[in-house]
């Protein structure tokens, strides 16, 4: 009498689905996980304002501390060092994120707009919090 059943072949194939399944779990993890971090640093208190338009912050952040340091993409620098990281960028380079501290005065928040200006950047964003959310 013949088997009721035909047995089966092995396929190795079978067995990499949930090694695939895991890895793109993990894929996945890590790109989510990755986008968590800080925008600023922790010693910059951002301003409040009352708008509702949200924003996407460029690649090329400058942030001011309330004792006037600047840094630049997570780099401190210095007024003049800004001035020449601006002259390698050109016209066709994404927008300036600013972000300020709220305590810094408008007269030294001022000169870094002034230099913007001179390098032709018409097209700064500068960073607020929401009014609610403060």
């Amino acid at each position: 009498m013949p088997p009721l059943y035909k047995p089966r072949c092995s396929n190795s194939d079978s067995n990499m689905i949930p090694m695939i399944n895991i890895v793109f779990l993990l894929l996945i993890f890590f790109m989510i996980a990755g986008q968590i971090k800080p925008i600023t640093q922790p010693d910059i208190e951002i301003p409040v304002a009352d708008i509702d338009k949200s924003l996407q912050i460029s690649p090329l952040r400058v942030e001011m501390n309330n004792s006037n340091q600047l840094i630049m993409n997570g780099e401190v620098i210095q007024l003049e060092t800004l001035q020449n990281q601006l002259s390698k960028y050109t016209g066709d380079e994404p927008e300036i994120t600013l972000i300020a501290d709220r305590r810094v005065l408008a007269a030294d928040l001022n000169k870094v707009l002034e230099l913007f200006r001179q390098h032709g950047r018409a097209k700064i964003t500068l960073l607020t919090l929401q009014q609610d959310s403060y």
